[in-house]
This record gives structure tokens, sequence and C-alpha cells, in this order.
């Protein structure tokens, strides 16, 4: 069975999270530089190649009342380009629980920039699980 790559988007970074080849697991990985979106997208392109991803799941943000915001346009641009450039399907999920809960995980530690960048891939981990959790 392929892998299952998940992103956290940001306008900054990328959160990256990867499953196990039985889709069991989401381990979080290394954060993108989100800033050129090209960019982006060839390093995605690479990460598909050298995991043998099957899939990508995409956080879609909304408020928590479930209505779209300024990041949600960006985020489905982010994906009409992904699904030009990659043959894997490219899922969007909801990501509102993903975020809050890594943010709960960073809160005892020390904020710091390097904590900061590490809540886009447990953000990005916390959607990926959650996404392997339902399909079981």
């Amino acid at each position: 069975m392929s892998k299952v790559l998940a992103l956290d988007f940001g306008t900054k970074r990328c959160g990256v999270a990867i499953s196990d080849e039985e889709r069991r697991w989401a381990f979080a990985r290394e954060i993108l530089d989100a800033s050129s979106r090209l960019r982006l997208v060839e390093n995605v392109q690479r990460l598909v190649s050298d995991e043998q991803v099957g899939e990508i799941v995409i956080g879609k943000p909304s408020s928590q009342e479930g209505h779209p915001t300024e990041m949600t346009s960006a985020v489905e641009e982010f994906v009409a380009m992904l699904k030009k450039q990659i043959s894997v399907p490219v899922i969007l999920v909801d990501e509102r629980l993903s975020t809050k809960f890594a943010s709960r995980i960073l809160r005892l530690s020390e904020r710091t920039s390097k904590t900061s960048s590490a809540e886009d891939s447990i953000a990005a981990a916390t959607l990926l699980q959650n996404y392997l959790d339902q399909r079981v």
C-alpha cells in the first residue's frame, strides 16, 4: 500500500506529515517554505516521488462554525495548482481540531520560532492521523 502525505498549508510555512505504508500511523516531518508556491509544489512533488505517496490530504481552514476564512481561498488556490502538477489524488479535510491540538501540545513548552514551526508539522500529523483513523 502507498503512503499518505499530509500538508498543513500556511502563507510562510507548510507542515508535513507522512503515514507508514500500512496507513496506520502518522509521523511529523520537515517544515517546507511556503513563500514560493512554485517551489512548494516542486518540494511536494519530490516527497511524492521519494516516499511513494499515493494520496495527499491537505487541511482546509474554516471558522469554528465551519465557515470559510481568508486562508480557505489560499488553500483552494494551492490545491488547484498542486492538482495540475501531481497525479495522485489530493483531498481537502477539515483542519479545525488539528491546529487546536497542535497548539495545546506546544503550550507547555517554551515558545520559540522552532516550536512555532514544529506546530505546523504536528498539526499535519494530527490531521493525517485523524484521516487515517476514520478510514479504518
